[in-house]
């Protein structure tokens, strides 16, 4: 539904089989949001992070109520990543892509 409404799918489904991953990408984050972060996000987050000093600022978040801080789709500096996570109060912005078909390579 994330992605119908932000136009990334037709509202009659007719060009899903081309915004696949947009699907994926709404439905996953979508679900995910609606977790505390430490439960889901904070966990798959420090799983994916490839640089060890990266990985206090991320254990240091604290944010209870973080799904008013997920954006879907948004400009952002000249781009548009599939998801922005702003953490304003830590002061972090993390910018992930989704690829559908494609074997995970995060750089936080």
């Amino acid at each position: 539904m994330i992605a119908e409404i932000n136009n990334k799918i037709s509202s009659s489904g007719s060009n899903i089989s081309d915004r696949l991953e947009d699907l994926l990408t709404g439905n996953f984050f979508g679900c995910l949001r609606y977790l505390p972060f430490d439960s889901a996000m904070k966990s798959i987050l420090l799983n994916s992070v490839n640089k060890p000093e990266r990985l206090d600022c991320l254990k240091n978040i604290n944010c209870s109520e973080w799904d008013k801080n997920i954006l879907f789709w948004k400009r952002f500096s000249g781009t548009e990543p599939d998801i922005i996570i702003d953490f304003k109060d830590d002061d972090i912005i993390i910018l992930i892509e989704v690829k559908l078909y494609s074997w995970c390579r995060c750089r936080i």
